[in-house]
């Protein structure tokens, strides 16, 4: 090729041409490209969600296990504890009961001590 083809050629609105459409498809195919890598970003970043999601979702149901196991322990120490202030009430009562029968025959016993003094009194 001579030269004054060449210039010809670089003058010509073909070489624009081409060279605009070569230009077109280099864009075209970064922005493919870009859009392809926030694509690629986003499902990366929805599959991290999704694990700390499944994550948390173990953690809840292993704290809730605990809470369960704490929760039944805790009961079953309630239960304990009613029957021994069961227990405890029964003697409480009991020793009322006794208490009480004593008191009355110490107030039996009074009553007639001083029955017998008022009659010795009376005798005198």
């Amino acid at each position: 090729m001579d030269l004054t083809k060449l210039v010809e050629l670089a003058n010509s609105e073909t070489l624009f041409a081409i060279l605009f459409i070569a230009g077109l498809i280099y864009i075209a195919l970064y922005v493919k490209g870009m859009l392809q890598s926030n694509k690629d970003d986003n499902h990366r970043r929805e599959n991290q969600l999704i694990d700390i999601y499944k994550e948390q979702i173990d953690k809840g149901d292993k704290r809730e296990e605990e809470l369960m196991d704490y929760l039944d322990k805790n009961t079953d120490q309630l239960e304990n504890i009613a029957g021994t202030l069961k227990g405890v009430q029964t003697n409480i009562e009991k020793l009322e009961d006794r208490v009480e029968d004593n008191f009355m025959s110490v107030w039996k016993e009074l009553g007639t001590k001083e029955n017998k003094n008022i009659n010795k009194e009376s005798d005198l």
